[in-house]
Protein backbone atom coordinates (compact mmCIF):
# COMPACT_ATOMS: atom_id res chain seq x y z
CA UNK A 1 0.00 0.00 0.00
CA UNK A 2 2.84 2.21 0.47
CA UNK A 3 4.57 1.24 -2.16
CA UNK A 4 1.47 2.33 -4.30
CA UNK A 5 0.96 6.01 -2.35
CA UNK A 6 4.53 6.66 -3.76
CA UNK A 7 3.75 5.64 -7.33
CA UNK A 8 0.69 8.02 -7.57
CA UNK A 9 2.39 10.65 -6.00
CA UNK A 10 4.85 10.53 -8.22
CA UNK A 11 2.26 10.30 -11.44
CA UNK A 12 0.53 13.17 -9.90
CA UNK A 13 4.30 15.26 -9.03
CA UNK A 14 5.29 14.84 -12.57
CA UNK A 15 1.59 15.37 -14.48
CA UNK A 16 0.99 18.88 -13.06
CA UNK A 17 4.73 19.88 -14.34
CA UNK A 18 4.58 22.09 -17.83
CA UNK A 19 5.98 20.26 -21.00
CA UNK A 20 9.24 22.04 -21.90
CA UNK A 21 8.96 25.00 -24.17
CA UNK A 22 9.89 25.09 -27.39
CA UNK A 23 12.04 28.44 -29.14
CA UNK A 24 8.85 30.36 -30.58
CA UNK A 25 6.80 29.37 -27.05
CA UNK A 26 9.73 31.40 -25.66
CA UNK A 27 9.08 34.22 -27.58
CA UNK A 28 5.13 34.08 -27.26
CA UNK A 29 5.87 34.17 -23.27
CA UNK A 30 8.23 36.46 -23.20
CA UNK A 31 6.05 38.62 -25.17
CA UNK A 32 7.68 42.38 -27.35
CA UNK A 33 8.34 39.53 -30.54
CA UNK A 34 5.10 39.50 -32.59
CA UNK A 35 7.00 40.89 -35.85
CA UNK A 36 9.62 38.25 -35.49
CA UNK A 37 7.03 35.50 -34.83
CA UNK A 38 5.19 36.60 -37.82
CA UNK A 39 8.27 36.32 -39.90
CA UNK A 40 9.12 33.15 -38.51
CA UNK A 41 5.61 31.88 -38.95
CA UNK A 42 5.21 33.54 -42.52
CA UNK A 43 8.79 32.09 -44.04
CA UNK A 44 8.07 28.55 -42.50
CA UNK A 45 11.18 29.06 -40.53
CA UNK A 46 9.55 28.84 -37.51
CA UNK A 47 8.39 24.53 -38.15
CA UNK A 48 12.42 24.26 -37.90
CA UNK A 49 13.08 25.57 -35.15
CA UNK A 50 10.20 24.45 -33.60
CA UNK A 51 11.23 20.64 -34.83
CA UNK A 52 14.61 20.82 -34.31
CA UNK A 53 17.47 20.75 -31.41
CA UNK A 54 20.57 22.56 -30.48
CA UNK A 55 19.04 26.28 -32.29
CA UNK A 56 20.82 29.84 -31.31
CA UNK A 57 18.55 32.05 -31.84
CA UNK A 58 19.00 35.80 -31.70
CA UNK A 59 15.67 37.68 -31.26
CA UNK A 60 15.46 41.16 -32.04
CA UNK A 61 12.08 43.03 -30.27
CA UNK A 62 9.45 44.58 -31.68
CA UNK A 63 11.13 48.11 -31.03
CA UNK A 64 13.83 46.65 -33.05
CA UNK A 65 12.05 46.27 -36.44
CA UNK A 66 10.08 49.40 -35.44
CA UNK A 67 13.49 51.15 -35.54
CA UNK A 68 13.89 50.28 -39.35
CA UNK A 69 11.95 52.34 -41.76
CA UNK A 70 8.87 50.98 -43.90
CA UNK A 71 10.55 50.55 -46.84
CA UNK A 72 12.91 48.46 -45.50
CA UNK A 73 10.52 46.58 -43.24
CA UNK A 74 8.26 45.89 -46.32
CA UNK A 75 11.00 45.02 -49.06
CA UNK A 76 12.10 42.39 -46.43
CA UNK A 77 8.72 40.74 -45.78
CA UNK A 78 6.86 41.45 -49.39
CA UNK A 79 9.97 39.03 -50.54
CA UNK A 80 9.77 35.73 -49.32
CA UNK A 81 13.28 34.43 -50.13
CA UNK A 82 14.62 38.12 -48.69
CA UNK A 83 12.96 37.05 -45.31
CA UNK A 84 13.88 33.58 -44.62
CA UNK A 85 17.78 34.77 -46.06
CA UNK A 86 17.32 37.89 -43.05
CA UNK A 87 15.85 35.46 -40.56
CA UNK A 88 18.53 32.61 -40.87
CA UNK A 89 20.75 35.43 -40.20
CA UNK A 90 19.65 35.01 -37.05
CA UNK A 91 19.73 31.11 -36.03
CA UNK A 92 23.09 29.41 -35.38
CA UNK A 93 24.01 25.80 -34.40
CA UNK A 94 24.34 24.62 -32.35
CA UNK A 95 22.97 25.79 -29.05
CA UNK A 96 25.39 28.76 -27.67
CA UNK A 97 25.08 30.17 -24.46
CA UNK A 98 26.51 33.56 -23.65
CA UNK A 99 30.15 32.02 -21.85
CA UNK A 100 30.43 30.25 -25.62
CA UNK A 101 29.52 33.60 -27.02
CA UNK A 102 32.60 35.48 -25.33
CA UNK A 103 34.97 33.32 -26.83
CA UNK A 104 33.70 33.04 -30.72
CA UNK A 105 34.93 35.97 -32.93
CA UNK A 106 32.49 35.09 -35.46
CA UNK A 107 29.34 33.54 -35.44
CA UNK A 108 28.10 30.55 -38.80
CA UNK A 109 24.44 31.38 -39.30
CA UNK A 110 22.41 29.63 -41.21
CA UNK A 111 22.06 31.79 -44.13
CA UNK A 112 25.63 30.53 -45.18
CA UNK A 113 26.77 34.03 -43.25
CA UNK A 114 28.59 34.74 -40.19
CA UNK A 115 27.88 37.39 -37.51
CA UNK A 116 30.88 39.21 -36.52
CA UNK A 117 31.52 39.14 -32.63
CA UNK A 118 32.71 42.24 -31.27
CA UNK A 119 32.23 41.34 -27.34
CA UNK A 120 34.23 42.74 -24.68
CA UNK A 121 34.13 41.10 -21.38
CA UNK A 122 29.98 40.46 -20.75
CA UNK A 123 29.27 43.33 -23.33
CA UNK A 124 27.93 41.13 -26.26
CA UNK A 125 27.96 43.15 -29.59
CA UNK A 126 26.90 41.21 -32.25
CA UNK A 127 27.88 42.95 -35.74
CA UNK A 128 26.06 46.64 -34.24
CA UNK A 129 23.98 44.89 -32.40
CA UNK A 130 23.76 44.82 -28.43
CA UNK A 131 22.80 41.28 -26.57
CA UNK A 132 20.10 42.88 -24.28
CA UNK A 133 18.92 39.68 -22.48
CA UNK A 134 20.59 36.08 -23.05
CA UNK A 135 20.47 32.37 -21.90
CA UNK A 136 16.55 31.83 -22.51
CA UNK A 137 16.63 28.40 -22.39
CA UNK A 138 14.29 26.16 -24.42
CA UNK A 139 14.22 22.14 -24.86
CA UNK A 140 15.67 22.99 -28.81
CA UNK A 141 18.02 25.82 -28.05
CA UNK A 142 18.68 28.98 -26.58
CA UNK A 143 17.20 32.37 -27.48
CA UNK A 144 19.45 35.70 -26.83
CA UNK A 145 17.62 39.02 -27.34
CA UNK A 146 18.88 41.87 -29.09
CA UNK A 147 18.32 45.33 -30.06
CA UNK A 148 18.99 45.66 -33.28
CA UNK A 149 17.80 43.98 -36.81
CA UNK A 150 20.59 42.09 -38.15
CA UNK A 151 20.96 42.64 -42.08
CA UNK A 152 23.45 40.74 -44.17
CA UNK A 153 24.70 42.50 -47.22
CA UNK A 154 26.93 42.21 -50.11
CA UNK A 155 29.94 42.57 -47.83
CA UNK A 156 28.65 40.48 -45.37
CA UNK A 157 31.50 37.07 -44.99
CA UNK A 158 30.44 34.08 -46.07
CA UNK A 159 30.92 31.02 -44.08
CA UNK A 160 34.15 30.34 -46.36
CA UNK A 161 36.97 32.96 -46.05
CA UNK A 162 38.21 34.09 -49.12
CA UNK A 163 42.00 34.10 -49.76
CA UNK A 164 44.10 35.85 -52.07
CA UNK A 165 43.58 34.85 -55.72
CA UNK A 166 48.05 33.91 -56.09
CA UNK A 167 50.72 34.22 -54.27
CA UNK A 168 53.91 33.96 -55.38
CA UNK A 169 56.00 31.36 -52.87
CA UNK A 170 59.19 32.90 -53.31
CA UNK A 171 58.42 36.14 -53.14
CA UNK A 172 56.43 35.37 -49.81
CA UNK A 173 59.61 33.51 -48.30
CA UNK A 174 62.16 35.13 -45.75
CA UNK A 175 61.45 37.52 -42.48
CA UNK A 176 58.27 38.70 -41.52
CA UNK A 177 57.25 40.88 -38.31
CA UNK A 178 54.40 40.44 -36.52
CA UNK A 179 52.57 43.74 -35.85
CA UNK A 180 48.90 42.29 -34.87
CA UNK A 181 47.72 39.30 -33.79
CA UNK A 182 44.01 38.04 -31.78
CA UNK A 183 45.80 36.29 -28.18
CA UNK A 184 46.66 32.71 -28.52
CA UNK A 185 47.74 30.45 -25.66
CA UNK A 186 51.04 29.69 -28.13
CA UNK A 187 52.01 33.27 -28.11
CA UNK A 188 51.19 33.98 -24.42
CA UNK A 189 53.81 36.45 -23.16
CA UNK A 190 55.49 36.50 -26.60
CA UNK A 191 57.49 40.00 -27.20
CA UNK A 192 58.79 41.12 -30.76
CA UNK A 193 57.63 38.45 -32.62
CA UNK A 194 58.96 37.38 -36.20
CA UNK A 195 58.57 34.38 -38.30
CA UNK A 196 60.95 32.99 -41.10
CA UNK A 197 59.86 31.04 -44.15
CA UNK A 198 62.25 29.19 -46.40
CA UNK A 199 60.93 26.94 -49.55
CA UNK A 200 62.08 23.53 -49.65
CA UNK A 201 60.97 21.63 -52.68
CA UNK A 202 57.14 21.32 -51.84
CA UNK A 203 57.28 22.06 -48.32
CA UNK A 204 57.72 25.29 -46.38
CA UNK A 205 59.96 25.62 -43.32
CA UNK A 206 58.98 27.91 -40.67
CA UNK A 207 60.80 29.38 -37.96
CA UNK A 208 58.64 31.23 -35.38
CA UNK A 209 60.58 32.94 -32.44
CA UNK A 210 59.61 35.70 -29.96
CA UNK A 211 61.20 36.96 -26.28
CA UNK A 212 59.37 36.44 -23.09
CA UNK A 213 59.48 39.53 -20.55
CA UNK A 214 62.43 38.28 -19.09
CA UNK A 215 64.68 38.86 -21.89
CA UNK A 216 64.63 34.95 -22.96
CA UNK A 217 64.10 33.99 -26.57
CA UNK A 218 61.52 30.96 -27.33
CA UNK A 219 61.01 29.67 -31.02
CA UNK A 220 59.11 27.14 -32.89
CA UNK A 221 60.40 25.27 -35.99
CA UNK A 222 57.27 23.86 -38.21
CA UNK A 223 56.70 22.50 -41.45
CA UNK A 224 54.07 23.80 -43.85
CA UNK A 225 52.41 22.42 -47.31
CA UNK A 226 50.04 24.08 -49.86
CA UNK A 227 46.73 22.66 -49.81
CA UNK A 228 45.76 24.84 -52.79
CA UNK A 229 47.91 24.86 -55.42
CA UNK A 230 45.84 26.98 -58.09
CA UNK A 231 46.46 29.55 -55.78
CA UNK A 232 49.16 29.01 -52.98
CA UNK A 233 47.10 30.92 -50.23
CA UNK A 234 45.99 28.14 -48.66
CA UNK A 235 48.78 26.32 -46.21
CA UNK A 236 48.72 24.08 -43.38
CA UNK A 237 51.03 24.33 -40.62
CA UNK A 238 52.60 21.70 -38.27
CA UNK A 239 54.80 22.51 -35.15
CA UNK A 240 54.28 18.53 -34.32
CA UNK A 241 58.51 17.81 -34.74
CA UNK A 242 57.46 14.11 -35.23
CA UNK A 243 54.49 14.12 -37.29
CA UNK A 244 55.58 17.34 -39.40
CA UNK A 245 56.45 14.71 -42.29
CA UNK A 246 52.83 14.42 -42.67
CA UNK A 247 51.14 17.41 -41.58
CA UNK A 248 49.16 16.27 -38.69
CA UNK A 249 47.75 18.16 -36.27
CA UNK A 250 48.32 21.48 -38.14
CA UNK A 251 46.86 24.47 -38.35
CA UNK A 252 45.23 26.31 -41.45
CA UNK A 253 47.27 29.36 -42.39
CA UNK A 254 45.46 31.64 -45.55
CA UNK A 255 46.60 34.61 -46.52
CA UNK A 256 43.77 37.06 -46.88
CA UNK A 257 45.61 40.41 -48.36
CA UNK A 258 48.90 40.62 -49.82
CA UNK A 259 50.23 43.91 -51.14
CA UNK A 260 51.56 43.91 -54.44
CA UNK A 261 55.38 44.30 -53.01
CA UNK A 262 54.85 41.33 -50.93
CA UNK A 263 55.84 44.35 -47.68
CA UNK A 264 52.67 43.31 -45.42
CA UNK A 265 49.79 40.46 -45.36
CA UNK A 266 46.86 39.42 -43.21
CA UNK A 267 46.90 35.72 -42.29
CA UNK A 268 44.03 33.99 -40.68
CA UNK A 269 42.30 30.74 -39.84
CA UNK A 270 39.23 29.36 -41.31
CA UNK A 271 37.56 28.82 -37.73
CA UNK A 272 38.40 32.62 -37.44
CA UNK A 273 40.13 32.14 -33.85
CA UNK A 274 43.79 32.87 -35.60
CA UNK A 275 44.60 36.18 -36.99
CA UNK A 276 47.74 38.02 -37.53
CA UNK A 277 49.14 40.99 -39.38
CA UNK A 278 52.72 40.43 -40.81
CA UNK A 279 55.09 42.87 -42.41
CA UNK A 280 58.45 43.32 -43.61
CA UNK A 281 59.22 46.34 -41.24
CA UNK A 282 58.75 46.25 -37.50
CA UNK A 283 56.12 49.13 -38.74
CA UNK A 284 52.86 49.42 -40.44
CA UNK A 285 51.01 52.93 -41.16
CA UNK A 286 48.00 53.76 -39.41
CA UNK A 287 46.11 53.80 -43.10
CA UNK A 288 47.43 50.23 -43.85
CA UNK A 289 46.31 49.02 -40.68
CA UNK A 290 43.37 50.14 -40.89
CA UNK A 291 42.48 48.88 -44.44
CA UNK A 292 43.44 45.05 -43.34
CA UNK A 293 41.18 45.58 -40.39
CA UNK A 294 38.18 46.06 -42.74
CA UNK A 295 39.18 42.94 -44.96
CA UNK A 296 39.46 41.26 -41.69
CA UNK A 297 36.02 42.67 -40.35
CA UNK A 298 34.13 41.61 -44.04
CA UNK A 299 35.55 37.57 -43.62
CA UNK A 300 33.76 37.30 -40.44
CA UNK A 301 36.94 38.08 -38.17
CA UNK A 302 36.28 40.10 -34.76
CA UNK A 303 38.80 42.47 -34.83
CA UNK A 304 38.38 44.18 -31.92
CA UNK A 305 40.15 41.17 -30.23
CA UNK A 306 43.44 42.11 -32.33
CA UNK A 307 45.89 43.30 -30.42
CA UNK A 308 49.42 45.32 -31.56
CA UNK A 309 52.11 42.61 -30.91
CA UNK A 310 54.02 44.24 -27.82
CA UNK A 311 57.79 44.80 -27.70
CA UNK A 312 61.00 44.85 -25.72
CA UNK A 313 62.62 47.21 -27.61
CA UNK A 314 62.81 50.97 -26.40
CA UNK A 315 60.74 52.89 -28.55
Amino acid sequence: MKILFVILACTLSTASVAMPKNMIEVLKEKGNFSTLIEGLERSDIADTIKKGYHYTLFAPTDEAFNAMTSESINEIFNDRNRLKSVLKYHIAKPALNKRSLLRMNGIKTLSGKFITNKSTDWNIMLNDSKLVSGNHYSFNGIVHIIDKVLIPDAYTSGNEIQTVSSVDLERYMGHWYEIYRIPNKFEQGCFDVTAEYRHEGEKVKVLNTCFLGDGSKKTAKGTAFVTNTDTNAELKVSFVPILQRWGLFAGDYNILALSDDYEYALVGSKDRDYLWILARSENLSEAIVEELFQVAERQGYNTNRLIKTPSLKIQ
